[in-house]
């Protein structure tokens, strides 16, 4: 059976109907998402949860943005231990429904699960906002407020061991009263919903790390590392 690599849209020959796997795409030259054409998400909750956010008419330029894509839930197995958040989708992920894909911070994240040897179907995977914003801006206040629900629900179903900030973005999120800079790859526990605590660790989001090249790539490795751990 020939699959399509996430990305470009490169037909590929390997992996398992069912989920989703990681291989070199010869076009683009990056370790890329493959997804599958059965879909993975194997939980009726995340499911009606992505209904949900399929019909949801909250923000009306998200609405408008919808003409080059689609909102969606996170992507990755209902029992994963570790759950990554990000920030919104980018153009290419509204085109896949399949968070972190196909832009450079997308390859950057999948390379370093696959150096860390960690399959992206095993965690969790998902984003603050659901829609892409108009030219892709960082979403305002009221977007947020009006997709956090869809948010706590996925960590309510999920209830991973560990949440992974990528950013900046999603940290402040949950901490708006904490210096980010003082938890930087350090894992801490927090109790974010009522009478349940989370182990959570912020690292940065791969945009930086493909901005500033090596400099930083060789300790998001060893975060990664430490964060499969936790599978």
């Amino acid at each position: 059976m020939k699959f399509k690599s996430a990305c470009c849209g490169e037909e590929i020959l390997k992996g398992e109907e069912g989920g989703i796997c990681f291989n070199y795409c010869s076009k683009c030259n990056y370790p890329c998402v493959i997804q599958f054409p059965s879909g993975f998400r194997a939980s009726e909750e995340l499911n009606s949860v992505n209904e949900a956010i399929k019909s949801c008419d909250k923000c009306n330029e998200a609405i408008k943005t919808r003409e080059l894509g689609r909102p969606f839930i996170g992507y990755g197995s209902p029992n994963a231990k570790v759950m990554f958040i990000g920030e919104r989708p980018g153009f290419q992920d509204n085109k896949t429904g399949v968070v972190f894909t196909g832009n450079r911070s997308g390859r950057k994240f999948c390379e370093m699960l696959l150096k860390a040897k960690i399959d992206f179907a095993s965690v969790y995977t998902t984003n603050i906002v659901k829609c892409q914003t108009a030219g892709n801006r960082k979403p305002d206040e009221e977007e947020t407020l009006n997709c956090c629900s869809y948010l706590w629900k996925e960590i309510e179903i999920i209830s991973p061991k560990l949440i992974v900030c990528l950013g900046t973005v999603p940290f402040n999120f949950f901490f708006d009263d904490k210096g980010s800079y003082k938890y930087r790859n350090k894992i801490f526990e927090e109790e974010v919903l009522p009478g349940k605590k989370f182990k959570f660790l912020l690292v940065y989001h791969p945009a930086y790390i493909c901005r500033t090249g090596s400099k930083h790539e060789e300790e998001y490795l060893k975060i990664f590392k430490t964060i499969k751990k936790y599978i």
